[in-house]
């Protein structure tokens, strides 16, 4: 499976160079020509990275990075504004925290911008792959009840967030839907490691076959192939 990249221009132009340059690194590109069309990619689908013409109507930065931020697939998905229209000192300041401006997107600009995108994209090398995963996962600890938000998922456990009273080795029951058609996943988790004040990893506990066999297929089906 190729790197997936989701571009939204309605500049004929800069498509044809964004989806010639990425077909040149490998990547595939899905591109759309207006901000709904993309914005309901991105809800459904997951994309290793999202780039995004800064004219686009209807398009804002701060609210678009919220959106994104808190899509199931795509949370921790890479946002590019892409616009030629600003000198660089103005975009750097106009750009939200976590949204780099890619300026003046040629073919000459896009193809070592996007090799060295594919290249950290691909170069994960964790023993268990993360997949950017945001969903509500309800919790049962004792008599306490509970929900948390996922923010990535392996095969072996998931990083929660919202979920701060929680303490290292401390173990709950959890619930959380893969899919809409399918019925949840219920296991049992164990905080392995804490992130800041509201985040923490768990790790999956005693998962049967069948279970363990549906997370991975899922994994497989959004991941995208280390090459």
């Amino acid at each position: 499976m190729a790197v997936r990249l989701l571009l939204a221009t309605n500049v004929t132009r800069t498509a044809q160079a964004f989806t010639q340059s990425a077909r040149e690194v490998g990547a595939d590109t899905q591109a759309f020509e207006n901000l709904t069309a993309a914005t309901r990619a991105v809800r459904d689908e997951r994309f290793d990275a999202i780039f995004i013409d800064a004219m686009l109507s209807g398009f804002n930065r701060e609210e678009f990075l919220i959106f994104v931020r808190n899509t199931k697939f795509n949370s921790q998905s890479p946002l590019i504004v892409l616009t030629g229209y600003q000198p660089p000192q103005s975009a750097s300041r106009a750009a939200p925290a976590g949204v780099p401006v890619l300026l003046r997107p040629t073919p000459e600009d896009l193809r070592p911008f996007l090799r060295e995108l594919r290249r950290k994209l691909g170069v994960e090398r964790r023993k268990h792959r993360r997949l950017s995963f945001r969903t509500g996962v309800t919790c049962v600890q004792g008599v306490r009840r509970f929900n948390a938000t996922s923010v990535n998922l392996s095969s072996v456990g998931m990083l929660l967030e919202a979920a701060p009273f929680l303490g290292r080795g401390e173990e709950f029951e959890m619930r959380f839907p893969l899919a809409s058609e399918d019925p949840p996943i219920m296991a049992r988790a164990r905080v392995v490691r804490q992130e800041g004040t509201n985040r923490v990893g768990v790790a999956f506990q005693s998962l049967d076959v069948a279970l363990r066999q549906r997370l991975q297929r899922f994994l497989e089906a959004h991941l995208p192939a280390l090459r």
